[in-house]
């Protein structure tokens, strides 16, 4: 969880500047060398303007892939 004070939009364009960059993670095992990408889901959703279950609700629809 990020704590910001801006707006929604705007952390959605932070994010988005350093998560469309490609992330990846390279070790060594038994002498060869693998690379393996980090792939990332993410959204914005700003928690003061939802009841608890509201955003439980939202939480769950994301973990289920509906966004």
């Amino acid at each position: 969880m990020l704590c910001r004070t801006k707006s929604g939009e705007q952390v959605c364009r932070e994010l988005a500047r350093f998560l469309t960059g490609r992330l990846e993670e390279t070790f060594e095992i038994s002498n060869r060398s693998v690379t393996l990408p980090i792939v990332s889901t993410w959204m914005v959703m700003p928690l003061y303007e939802s009841s608890f279950d509201q955003i439980l609700k939202k939480l769950d629809g994301f973990r289920a892939g509906g966004g």
